[in-house]
């Protein structure tokens, strides 16, 4: 079930901090891509000195505390690579995170939330090459929820801000996040997270969209998050986006709690 992962033993729940990633979001280690609702105090994760901005160098440092945080609300950050940026058959990569969760901005020489970001931001990454760029920043709505699921999607946004077409259905467990329908061809999904055809949950949600009972309510999940020795950051996600542990004032140069 869904809530066991609030009890998981490795992890410690904690409430204060609400800056967190969904099961299944990979983080960068010394074993390669863990996702993050496996890391462990002790594990060793790929960091950057917090102040440094992209010329700092990445380093392997501990982690000092791994927990849950209960469950949070989550959007969904499209970007595409700086080099094929707005491109219509770019591929498109994407990341779940809570929208409080800071994310560096090398413009700006700050830890900026994800919501607060602005469309066209270049984001920095492990090797800062060719890197990312936000083409969007859509809520994650709730379709319905069992036992063993939840089942969220996501919709496309006009220029304007309106609601338009369905784009994607997103089943989320205690372990992973999985994309059970992928509406729009170019965004680019790893194996490992895409699941076949499911009628029995494509039913149950085109029954609550026909009823309206999915664009007014946003989807909540349990979220993870780690604390890292020294530096405060960690990378998230196959191409490694720069993001920082729960101890900083995101929107403050220089600040931390």
């Amino acid at each position: 079930m869904i809530d066991d992962a609030l009890n998981m033993s490795e992890l410690r729940l904690e409430t204060k901090h609400i800056r967190c990633f969904p099961a299944g979001t990979l983080v960068h280690t010394d074993k390669g891509l863990v996702p993050i609702q496996n890391i462990k105090v002790g594990d060793m994760v790929l960091s950057r000195p917090e102040w440094g901005g992209k010329d700092a160098p990445t380093e392997y440092k501990r982690v000092t505390r791994a927990f849950c945080s209960g469950e949070d609300e989550l959007i969904r950050l499209s970007c595409q690579r700086d080099s094929e940026y707005d491109g219509w058959d770019a591929p498109i990569y994407i990341e779940f995170m809570t929208p409080n969760h800071p994310i560096w901005v090398e413009s700006l020489k700050e830890w900026i939330p994800a919501s607060d970001l602005e469309i066209g931001t270049l984001l920095s990454s492990i090797d800062n090459l060719d890197n990312l760029r936000i083409l969007s920043i859509e809520p994650v709505y709730k379709s319905y929820k069992d036992e063993n699921i939840v089942v969220g999607c996501c919709h496309e946004l006009s220029y304007g801000g309106e609601q338009q077409l369905l784009d994607m259905l997103i089943q989320f467990d205690k372990d992973n996040l999985l994309i059970e329908k992928n509406y729009m061809s170019n965004y680019e999904i790893s194996e490992s997270n895409r699941i076949k055809y499911d009628l029995e949950v494509s039913e149950k949600f085109f029954d609550n969209y026909k009823n309206n009972r999915v664009w007014d309510r946003e989807l909540k999940v349990p979220v993870y998050n780690i604390e890292v020795e020294e530096n405060h950051t960690y990378f998230i996600g196959r191409n490694g986006i720069w993001v920082h542990n729960t101890n900083c004032t995101a929107g403050i140069s220089g600040t931390i709690d």
